[in-house]
Parts: structure tokens; sequence; C-alpha cells
């Protein structure tokens, strides 16, 4: 047989197969198909070479652990001599894992990377304080323990009459990064915001009702959301207890039995589509603000709402004029309590700010029922439901994730991390970006991306590599990153990580070194 019939016989065998897809290949692959070539006679000649994938249903990597000495396209050999010899051509999960029917959106995210890096500091937190101890407690404890430590926290107790308050706020003027401040007389909540929103200096800034309960990287993604545009005004989360931000469905919507709410912000998070949904107005529970905002319309108008309960929509609608944005982050969810500090004061207070707002911004309320009745906020909550629904499921695992940046054959040492995480894996040539998933022996890709110029080795400084690593970690809630060797554009994913406030390790060990760096489960 010639050189150029054998050639022939074995793209015959390929174009035969239902592994090699030609379709998919060309759209994995954009300059094989910009220039031209025919695939099957690239991926032979060319693509294994390079690490490229002959089609979904065949796992090149897998494969090779099976075969490791094949010195010819690894589908090639698979057709030729690995299949009859019992090898396997793609693994599949023995349990799919809860999240796979609502994976997160092949859609690929704004860049943020960029605005992120400007910004000079993390956000300040302002929590004002009136009464409630019992809910200011809970609040407290929960954003010692899940806000980044960037921040700075301040807590402005507007005299308070309960008499537990100063006692309590006392226990917390140690804690790194916290700040109390507390009147003489009340001033008011839009007051006290305003004059929280002073200290913060040039620093966006994060409203926080003293009622509400908080999770892990809850500040992330704030203010990942808040980056994602570069005229963003506020961002505001989803809560179990919020009015129209509430989800899954407007209201109260207690948390399901047996569930805890770190469980079921973790999986929110995981199952979130990141949407981001366009409103006309935020709301004061939890409010991200972007400083530039602030600069361009001023701050909120105590003296048209001096007790609260209007002043954030009036904000938010200067703002809008003004070509503002105000977006919900639909990865995040905040418990709230709701008014613990206005008791029986809530509905007079709620009827005088909406009639200020009303007559100011006549058409307030059909943007507001417009804006709260589309598509994409609905998906958006949908999401929330699959995703608690499966906090109930007893067969489900809501675990953090882990990405682990390492060679091939060191996968295996990812199993270590299946009881108490769940574990994504990097890989990257020169020019070939791969996020896949890795359990019990098991690898499964989920994204790729080939970038438009490839990587140098001697430099990490490249903004498409930046922004499709920074928009995996977000999108898929990475937790932890583990990087395993020093190649540059690896180590690029610690600085990223670090800059999305995410932790990360570097080690030349075994992934056993891990363990100690696995308290951050708790």
């Amino acid at each position: 047989m010639t050189k150029d019939s054998r050639q022939s016989a074995e793209e015959r065998l390929l174009q035969e197969s239902s592994l090699f897809n030609t379709h998919w290949y060309l759209l994995q692959n954009p300059d094989v198909a910009a220039a031209g070539m025919e695939p099957i006679h690239h991926y032979l000649h060319y693509g294994w070479h390079e690490g490229r994938e002959p089609g979904p249903e065949f796992d090149t990597r897998y494969y090779l652990v099976q075969q490791p000495a094949v010195n010819m396209a690894p589908l090639l050999h698979y057709l030729l001599y690995g299949k009859a010899q019992g090898a396997i051509a793609k693994p599949h999960w023995c349990n799919t894992p809860w999240w796979w029917s609502i994976t997160p959106t092949s859609a690929e995210p704004p860049s943020c990377t960029a605005r992120l890096a400007r910004l000079t500091a993390w956000p300040t937190v302002i929590i004002p304080v009136y009464n409630a101890a019992l809910a200011v407690k809970k609040c407290l404890d929960s954003v010692q323990a899940f806000t980044h430590s960037g921040c700075r926290v301040l807590i402005i107790n507007d005299a308070s009459t309960d008499p537990a308050i100063i006692p309590l706020l006392k226990q917390y003027e140690a804690v790194p990064g916290f700040e109390v401040f507390t009147h003489a007389h009340n001033k008011g909540y839009t007051p006290t915001v305003n004059e929280g929103i002073a200290l913060a200096g040039q620093a966006d800034v994060i409203l926080l009702n003293s009622d509400t309960c908080v999770s892990a990287g809850w500040v992330q993604r704030l203010r990942w959301a808040a980056c994602s545009h570069p005229k963003v005004a506020t961002v505001t989360p989803f809560s179990n207890n919020a009015g129209a931000f509430s989800a899954p469905a407007p209201g109260v919507n207690p948390l399901p039995q047996g569930t805890s709410l770190a469980e079921c912000a973790r999986a929110i998070a995981q199952a979130s589509g990141r949407y981001l949904p366009q409103v006309p107005t935020g709301n004061g529970f939890c409010m991200y603000i972007r400083r530039a905002c602030l600069d361009d319309i001023g701050c909120f108008d105590e003296q048209a709402f001096p007790r609260g309960y209007g002043e954030e929509n009036d904000f938010c609608m200067r703002a809008g004029a003004q070509g503002w944005l105000h977006l919900i982050d639909d990865s995040t969810y905040i418990e709230h309590q709701r008014s613990a500090s206005f008791g029986s004061n809530k509905e007079a207070l709620l009827r005088a700010g909406g009639a200020v707002v009303n007559s100011r911004y006549p058409h307030y309320t059909h943007q507001v029922r417009q804006a709260f009745s589309a598509p994409i906020l609905q998906q958006a909550r949908n999401r929330v439901d699959a995703a608690l629904t499966q906090c109930t499921n007893i067969n489900s695992r809501i675990l953090p994730r882990v990405l682990c940046v390492t060679t091939v054959n060191k996968m295996h040492l990812m199993q270590e991390l299946s009881a108490k995480t769940e574990t994504m894996v990097l890989s990257c040539n020169a020019q070939k970006m791969t996020l896949g998933h890795y359990a019990k022996g098991v690898y499964t890709q989920l994204a790729i991306h080939t970038l438009t110029q490839p990587l140098k080795s001697l430099s990490h400084q490249h903004e498409e590599y930046d922004a499709v690593i920074a928009s995996w970690l977000m999108q898929w809630s990475i937790e932890f990153v583990y990087v395993q060797n020093t190649v540059t554009h690896h180590l690029r994913v610690l600085e990223l990580a670090h800059l999305l406030g995410i932790n990360g390790i570097f080690s030349h060990s075994a992934i056993s070194d891990l363990r100690q760096f696995l308290l951050f489960t708790k």
C-alpha cells in the first residue's frame, strides 16, 4: 500500500466513525475553518500533535492513560487497535452531578478584569444599626465569617434604645477591619447611610441591613457584577425575603427544611446563569454602589427620606436618568429577616416613601412592573428554584469547588479532594484552554477556548487569556485555586484569583499538601 493510499484509508476510517465530528471540530478550531482545511486531514497530520480533540465523544487524555505508548492520532489508534483491546473512548459518570442539568450558560460573560484591576480598594461595607440585638449579632457574625479581608466594615449605631446593643457592638471593636461608630442622638437611616458613604472615602460601598445574613463569596460576586459594565451604578443580590428581589418567588421564601444558608447560597451560586438582569432600581437590604456613580449624582436624599424606605429608589432613578445601570446579581443569595429595626412603623414609612417616589417619577411603577416580569428574571429565579430543590435531595452533594492547575499525569492525585470538594481541572497549551471536571477517574470537558493569539512563554501579559480565566473562575464558582507547576501562564491564574478575592496556593509537592488548606470549606 502506498503512502497516499494508506492516508486515504485512514481518513476514510475516521470519516466512517461517529467519533470524529467534522462540524464540532471546525467550531472548536476556528483557525482550521478560517484556513479552509479539511478537518479530518488536519486532525491526522497536525491536530492530534497539538492536543486537539476529534469530537465530544472521544477523550484523548483518558484514552492515553489506557494506551500510553500511542505514536499516532489517538482516535485512529483506537479505531485500529484500542477498541478491539477493550479500551474506552470516553468515560462516563456513574452518578451525574446534581448541577449537570442546570450547568452555567455557555455565553461568554463580559470581561471584568481590567475594571477590577483599576479598583484601588475593596468595597466598604456599611451596616446601620438600630435595636434588634439578636438580628444584629447574627448579621455581624456572618459578616465576620464570610467577608473578604480587604473590606472595611463600618457599623454605625444610630442611638439604639435597646440596652443590649452597646455591649454587643463592643465585642466587635477588636475584629480586624471592623469599625464601630455610635450616635449620641438618633439621626435616621438615610443620614446614617450618607455618613458611612463619606467615611468610606473613595471606595465603592455595600449597604447592608443589620437583619441580614451573608455567606461565602458574597462580596466577590457582587464586586464582579458591579464591574461587568462601565456604567453599572448598583448591584442587588437575590434574597429569601426582599420583595421583588426575592427568589425563587417574589415575597417570602423560607429556606428548605433541613438546609442551611451556606449550603443554599453555594448551590445557587453554582447553578446561576449569571444573567445579571437589569432593573430600574436596587434594594437597600444589600446593595453594592459604585463610587463613580456617587461622585456623579451625589448621595441619598435625606431630607425627603430621613427614616429610609424610598431613598434607594430615588437614588437609582436619578442615576438611571444619567445613564447608569442597576443589576440583580443572580448568583448571590442573602438571608433577610426584613424590618427588624422599624417594627410597626414599617407600613407608614413605606406609604410615605412611595408617595414621594411616585410623584417624582411618574413612570416608576410601570418600569418596575415591566422589569420584574421580564423572561430573563424568571429564568434566573427558575435556577434558584432548581438549586434549592437539589439542596433537599439526599443524593445531592453541594461541595465547594477547587480549581487544580496541573499536568495531565497528575490528575489522579485530584481524587484525594473528592470527599470535601468538587474538583475542576484547568489545562492550557500555547493556544487552547480547557476546563474540565474530574471525579472518580472520570474527566469531563466543561468548556474550551482557543486564543486568538498564542501565549508567549516568557510573558503572561495576555488580555484574552486573563478575561477567559477570570470568567471561568467566577462562572463556575471556584472557591480555591491550586497550582502545581511553574509555567508562567499557570502562575498567572493565581494572580487572577487574588484579584477576584479567591484563595489559592502554589506547591511543587503532592496534592496531599493541600489538605491543610481545606479548612476554608468549613
